[in-house]
């Protein structure tokens, strides 16, 4: 590989990263020794002055300067050490759905067969925690294992690439020349306080991305496409709503007096309807402005939203997501009618930075362009880019912390004050998103996982409440703290639940039956999972074959399944026999009747383990002898996994 080439790889990967990076971590990441590794910084910061910051901690980037350097740079490279090379494989397999062979990963990476199945050895480790497995058959390579385990290996590799404060307002001013970003935020914070109204971080930020959009697009072209009608878009927002986009919007044309109606305010503050928070303002909901945006957007979107589920296993389903994309692919479909395009916008190399983003962006990109009959610029890509990544950093933030909503009557003093204290307190645990004066119905609450609350709440509302004074004291933070633990422990039970219902089925769970020994019970259970058609025709007397060779019985347990693993699904069949059945030389109460897929084998290690742990605990094995339904079983399960 070029200098040039390994030197804007060690800057795009210094990027993403806020910290200190040391010599080791290089060294590592690209396989060179520290030496090696402390040449090649010299020779950049030769190259580039004031570019990277050295200490006894390591190495800092100035990010704004190396994203312009990567920018500029027409260099995409080759995916190099090991991390790039591992999301390349993950992305062309699991996002991109190709089939390749381990000769073509080999050639294209730039690396021998070898040290391709090394590799492969050590991202089977990797994959291992997601209950994933890569395997090689026939020279074909693949990852094997449940979608939904798949989306979360896609989704921690995009967290990956947001790491680094990507939605930050330095990046969004990287963006943009000719516009002061803070002047807009400072705008816009001014004109909310002004109407006592709130706005979370992240949507304020948000909105100010898309009113800097706004502004320097409408101001880059002079002949301007046709808008949405103003009187539609005042029909989705309340009076005091309408007073302040019309704020905003003179304030905004004061400082900037480009191309821009007032139409094109309303249609960048469509997010911030739905989130502005106030005594007196409801939600807006997609339903609302579907009928505004016609029939054509809202038909590309439904299909865009299946073909990224389908593809990518990637939910697009968030409502104010949707929302502001409508009106992107609303705009987007008009600026294409009109062949206007998005002028000086340089978006910061978001290609190379952010390839899966941009990957499922190019995505739909196509499928608006399959729609249009006319292809999309890469900075289309892009903008699509943008709104894919608030949508991916957003569930982010949901991931790692709890979404909260602050209720409190007196709003304008005491909820903005209890917002600022509990956002400093709990900032890595909470994400308040709202501040309430009451709670009509459960539909206030979609996605709302803790309520932290200074008065009564109605006692059918089904999400957690801690009750707290009004200048939150000691004890009200170790309620909170308390209360948080209480709910990430539910979330892990939640997805211990989901595995074991990938196996295990109500509909193939017996208690109490009266089987009078091992072929009864083998005929009655087998019989209904092939009614069921959890398994084929000739799945019992596959299992025959295996008790021929050996009984399946293990003290008093037995553990029967095929000698082969040519199933067309994966269950497991329970019966639970407080009167034991005579299985072999033994009298079992429990009977597990398997049938594995091969791809699940390696996910099924964890749930033979519990069973393990079933046999070899005698206070598990007799509360499993108690259980009297499926759910009851299930939850000893869980809290025994």
């Amino acid at each position: 590989m070029r200098q040039s080439d390994l030197n804007l790889k060690i800057i795009a990967y210094l990027i993403n990263k806020s910290d200190w990076t040391t010599t080791k971590e290089l060294s590592d990441e690209f396989d060179m020794s520290i030496r090696s590794i402390k040449n090649y910084v010299s020779d950049i910061s030769k190259q580039y002055e004031n570019l990277i910051i050295s200490s006894n901690k390591g190495y800092k980037i100035n990010k704004e300067q190396a994203r312009e350097i990567v920018s500029n740079s027409t260099n995409d490279g080759v995916p190099d050490g090991y991390q790039a090379r591992k999301s390349y494989i993950i992305k062309t397999i699991l996002l991109e759905k190709q089939q390749v062979t381990l000769g073509e990963l080999a050639d294209y990476l730039c690396i021998s067969p070898i040290t391709l199945q090394n590799e492969i050895a050590k991202m089977r480790n990797d994959l291992s925690p997601y209950r994933l497995n890569i395997r090689t058959k026939n020279d074909n390579i693949y990852i094997t294992g449940l979608d939904s385990d798949k989306q979360k290996v896609i989704m921690n590799l995009i967290d990956e690439e947001i790491q680094s404060s990507y939605y930050s307002i330095d990046y969004i001013q990287s963006v943009f020349e000719n516009i002061d970003v803070k002047l807009v935020q400072k705008i816009v914070i001014g004109v909310l306080n002004k109407y006592e109204y709130f706005l979370d971080n992240y949507s304020l930020l948000n909105y100010v991305l898309h009113l800097c959009l706004t502004i320097e697009i409408k101001g880059n072209n002079k002949e301007e496409p046709s808008q949405i009608e103003e009187n539609h878009l005042h029909e989705i927002a309340s009076p005091h709503i309408q007073m302040m986009v019309e704020d905003i919007y003179k304030e905004l044309k004061e400082v900037y007096d480009t191309n821009y109606s007032l139409s094109n305010i309303y249609e960048a503050s469509v997010l911030m309807m739905t989130r502005v928070v106030s005594n007196d303002t409801n939600n807006l909901h997609y339903k609302e402005v579907s009928a505004v945006l016609g029939e054509r957007v809202v038909s590309l979107l439904d299909k865009i939203k299946q073909s990224v589920q389908d593809t990518y296993c990637i939910t697009l389903d968030n409502e104010s997501f949707l929302i502001r994309f409508a009106f992107h692919l609303k705009n987007l479909l008009l600026r294409i009618e009109n062949d206007v395009d998005l002028g000086n916008i340089q978006f910061p190399n978001i290609k190379n930075e952010y390839p899966l983003i941009y990957a499922i962006s190019a995505h739909i990109a196509n499928i608006v362009s399959q729609e249009c009959n006319h292809p999309l610029s890469q900075d289309e890509i892009s903008y699509i880019a943008l709104h894919i990544g608030m949508l991916m950093e957003e569930d982010k933030a949901k991931k790692e912390r709890i979404p909260t909503i602050i209720v409190c009557t007196d709003y304008i003093g005491m909820g903005k004050k209890l917002f600022s204290k509990l956002s400093g307190v709990f900032n890595e645990n909470l994400l308040i998103s709202n501040i309430v004066t009451d709670i009509d119905d459960q539909e206030d609450l979609n996605n709302i996982e803790l309520i932290i609350s200074t008065e009564k709440i109605k006692p059918d509302i089904n999400v957690p409440v801690v009750y707290i004074e009004p200048f939150i004291s000691e004890s009200n933070i170790r309620s909170i703290f308390s209360t948080i633990d209480e709910i990430k422990n539910t979330r892990k039970e939640n997805v211990i639940r989901e595995k074991l219902l990938y196996f295990f089925h109500d509909d193939i769970f017996f208690v109490n039956e009266k089987f009078n020994n091992e072929k009864d019970a083998i005929e009655k259970i087998c019989d209904v999972m092939i009614k069921k058609r959890y398994v084929d025709k000739n799945f019992k007397d596959e299992i025959y074959k295996k008790e021929n060779v050996s009984s399946s019985s293990y003290g008093n347990v037995a553990i029967a399944h095929p000698l082969d693993n040519e199933a067309k699904s994966s269950a497991i069949a329970v019966s639970i026999n407080p009167k034991s059945v005579r299985w072999g030389e033994n009298d079992v109460n429990l009977i597990f009747i398997f049938s594995l897929t091969e791809d699940d084998r390696e996910l099924f290690s964890d749930i033979f383990d519990l069973v393990t742990h079933i046999i070899n605990n005698p206070s598990l094995f007799k509360k499993i002898l108690a259980v009297n339904t499926f759910d009851e079983f299930v939850d000893e399960l869980v809290s025994n996994y």
